[in-house]
């Protein structure tokens, strides 16, 4: 009896609290970290995705260019004028990739969101650079963007608000 009353009396024992803390500190570093690894990925997808946008965008007026010059060794065999459905067909071809390269080429150049047209790199309206018409003319056989002013009305310019 005198023995367990020894063990009692030689004090506390601080090695259950001493882990306890030590593995609520580890916890709360590994969950700190993953955190910081959440908030890299997402951060690193936001940063990539405006990358990514601009350069598919540029990948696709490369792509009409090459489908342009495809476009101009199409041979029509039939030859009469009433009907011939494969030009029409051809001649639509060529405008629509004419149309699709103009679109492509003023959405590059604008570093803005207008209406219908957001850029996720560009959220906000910018009236200073970009209250212009986008103009697409061909010279030499390719697609330049040029601007032209807007005419304002009696309205004033304001953001859209649906």
């Amino acid at each position: 009896m005198a023995r367990a009353r020894t063990r009692r009396e030689r004090g506390i024992d601080y090695w259950p609290g001493f882990v306890d803390a030590l593995s609520t500190l580890i916890l709360g570093i590994i969950f700190m970290l993953t955190v910081f690894v959440v908030v890299q990925y997402y951060l690193s997808q936001e940063v990539a995705g405006k990358d990514t946008a601009l350069q598919r965008l540029n990948a696709q007026i490369a792509q009409l260019t090459e489908l342009k010059d495809k476009v101009s060794e199409i041979y029509v065999d039939y030859k009469g004028s009433v009907f011939n459905q494969a030009l029409i067909n051809t001649l639509e071809l060529e405008g629509m990739i004419e149309i699709a390269e103009a679109v492509c080429l003023s959405a590059a150049a604008r570093k803005e969101s207008r209406g219908s047209h957001y850029h996720n790199d560009h959220p906000e309206r910018d009236d200073n650079n970009f209250l212009k018409h986008s103009m697409v003319y061909l010279r030499d056989g390719k697609a330049v963007l040029e601007y032209s002013g807007v005419t304002l009305g009696q309205f004033p310019v304001k953001e859209r608000v649906y």
